[in-house]
């Protein structure tokens, strides 16, 4: 009986797991040479503007998030990430200069915008580097 109990909860809970959404992952070299990796070692505006445009051009956009020591992470990012075609930038505790963060999320969020119009808005992370900002002007 008691294996019979055993096997039927395990046949739950495998049934159970076994529903979750496969998710896509960047590609490592993707990340390793995307603009917004290299951030860091920006100093103006116009060149994180430049590495904004030159991600949107690989097709690999990034929305860069606000930094944090544990960087959460839920299912509905990866929706996210997948109906809008971006990817987002979890920093960790050492973040990217804000004014740099700012113009480079400025020109991700343009673009969003000329694509998808409006609807992207209403689902975005709310954590998002100047997003406040960019909807004020």
């Amino acid at each position: 009986m008691k294996s019979w109990v055993l096997i039927v909860l395990l046949f739950f809970s495998v049934k159970g797991f076994g529903q979750l959404k496969e998710v896509k992952l960047v590609d490592e070299n993707v990340y390793e040479k995307s603009g917004a990796t290299n951030l860091r070692k920006v100093q103006n505006i116009e060149k994180a503007k430049e590495l904004a445009i030159f991600d949107i051009n690989q097709g690999e956009p990034f929305i860069l998030l606000q930094g944090s020591i544990a960087p959460s992470v839920s299912m509905s990012d990866f929706e996210y990430e997948e109906t809008f075609g971006v990817n987002y930038f979890r920093q960790g505790c050492s973040g990217i200069d804000l004014k740099i963060a700012e113009a480079y999320n400025f020109e991700i969020f343009n673009f969003l915008t000329s694509r998808f119009k409006n609807s992207w808005i209403r689902e975005i992370r709310m954590d998002a580097v100047g997003l406040k900002k960019w909807k004020e002007n």
